[in-house]
């Protein structure tokens, strides 16, 4: 993902479905991922897009495992995200 707007700070759907299933993420730096990082910091993992493979390689071989108890991330699921967009307070809306 391009660390430029607005592609900066648009939801990373995929990001968000690996974590909803308990998979560790590995992203480039951008602020949206950057984040989500510091909201999960033992579940995603932030490497330099221009890393060697040898970064990458070893960044996969610590990725933690995959979750079977995620209750902690139910708070990323969309019906409680779609609450949360400020769109509702732009618009003087609550969801």
């Amino acid at each position: 993902m391009p660390d430029a707007l607005p592609l900066s700070e648009q939801t990373s759907t995929k990001m968000l479905e690996y974590l909803a299933l308990g998979l560790p993420v590995i992203s480039n730096a951008y602020g949206w991922a950057q984040r989500y990082k510091t909201a999960y910091p033992e579940r995603i993992q932030i490497l330099d897009s221009n890393s060697p493979p040898e970064t990458w390689t070893q960044a996969l071989q610590q990725a933690p495992d995959i979750r079977h108890d995620r209750h902690e991330l139910h708070a990323l699921a969309w019906p409680e995200l779609l609450t949360q967009m400020p769109i509702w307070q732009y618009l003087k809306l609550s969801p």
